[in-house]
């Protein structure tokens, strides 16, 4: 192929990228257009550090190792941009690799240091994972005046790290705050009766009991690039993607691999104490228990704290998905002689919340957080997500399940 063709694939290669990307047409399509460009594309094009970028971008959540890969790519093209050094430091938190995470959010401030996240991220890292209190307090300070809206869990860190430093009354009234920001927050009402009981050592510290140490390092919204229009890049995004527990979202991906492994029984409970349908893993869900998906998806955003207006468009969405695709799985099925196959209640709920979230540009639901709170796996998430797309032809914006 001579350089000419070859740089005109690139291009085609590239728009169709782009096209795919602003269609929302998941990652089963897009990645393979972007890795097709890195095999063909010289290292520090373009079109390479495009390619990086986005790669890094979808990879990051369940492969943070290969998105880091990515990552050193696009900073060698790109080393004065911010959000890159936040997307490294991401993914040095999900390997444990505290110490480098603090550097690179520490790169990503010296380049935007009004940034209230990059702020957030460092501090929090600071306090939970190095043991460093003093030094995190003027990061988080920052970030909880700079927030606009206030923001429950920059309130939520800020008050821990003040417990710490043993200023009980500030780190009282900083947590009242995060709790009424987020009142069915389970780990915020708990992080506030530590507190009130005078955060005492002995009984351990909320935010390390269970999750050992945490740091808030997890992206809790779609990556900038997946909601940026054709060849916008990730870095004109006006605010990175905000972070929780980078240890929890890892010890959940453990749990979600140990449950593919076990069997467990229907009408399990969940941490919080709230029953919910499960399935033994392989075992179809039948086209009666797809009405098990409304009331599932309707009481867990609630209790996440969704508003009236996304229940109501998340309920339309889950309706015209459910028609659209029994309708074709009931052509395929008289063609194929077989009965419909419907997948699983708690996965259908947890994808038409991310999918709503996305639709919405809440930057603060991730696929790991949102299967987390249903119990169920990030990639069964993520695939049920996919076929949801498809099925409904989902585009950015798109004013039947989002506001015009």
């Amino acid at each position: 192929m001579s350089a000419r063709s070859e740089e005109s694939a690139v291009e085609r290669l590239r728009k169709q990228a782009e096209r795919a990307i602003a269609a929302a047409q998941g990652r089963r399509v897009v990645e393979p257009l972007l890795e097709r460009i890195v095999s063909l594309a010289p290292d520090g094009s373009d079109a390479s550090v495009f390619a990086h970028r986005h790669l890094a971008e979808y990879r990051i959540e369940d492969h943070p190792w290969r998105a880091l890969l990515h990552l050193r790519k696009v900073v060698g093209a790109h080393p004065d941009d911010d959000v890159v050094h936040a997307l490294m430091g991401l993914s040095h938190a999900l390997l444990a690799n505290f110490r480098s995470a603090v550097s690179s959010y520490r790169r990503a401030l010296a380049l935007a240091p009004r940034n209230p996240w990059y702020h957030h991220n460092l501090g929090h890292l600071l306090d939970v994972a190095l043991d460093q209190p003093a030094t995190a307090l003027r990061h988080l300070e920052f970030a909880h005046r700079a927030a606009n809206p206030p923001e429950h869990e920059i309130a939520a860190s800020l008050a821990h790290c003040l417990a710490r430093l043993g200023r009980i009354d500030d780190a009282r009234e900083t947590a009242t705050v995060a709790v009424q920001g987020e009142p069915r927050n389970r780990e915020h009402k708990q992080l506030l009766a530590w507190i009130e009981r005078g955060a005492p050592e002995e009984e351990g510290d909320p935010r390390t009991r269970r999750a050992s140490p945490e740091q808030q390092q997890r992206a809790r919204g779609a990556s900038p690039a997946r909601n940026a229009s054709p060849g916008r890049s990730a870095s004109t995004s006006s605010r990175p993607p905000r972070e929780v527990d980078a240890r929890r979202e890892v010890e959940s991906r453990s749990e979600a691999r140990a449950e593919r492994r076990t069997p467990r029984p229907t009408g399990e409970r969940t941490r919080g104490g709230e029953s919910r349908a499960r399935t033994e893993p392989g075992v179809r869900v039948r086209g009666d228990d797809e009405d098990a998906v409304l009331p599932i998806l309707e009481r867990v955003m609630r209790d996440g704290g969704f508003t009236p207006e996304h229940v109501a468009r998340a309920r339309r969405l889950w309706v015209d998905y459910r028609e659209t695709r029994g309708s074709r799985e009931g052509r395929a099925s008289r063609r194929e002689e077989r009965a419909p196959r419907a997948p699983k209640p708690d996965v259908c709920a947890a994808a038409i919340e991310y999918a709503i979230a996305r639709l919405h540009g809440l930057d603060g639901v991730t696929r790991a957080s949102v299967a987390r709170r249903y119990g169920v796996s990030a990639r069964a998430v993520s695939e049920r997500f996919d076929d949801i797309q498809v099925v409904l032809a989902l585009k950015p914006d798109d004013p039947r399940y989002a506001r015009c």
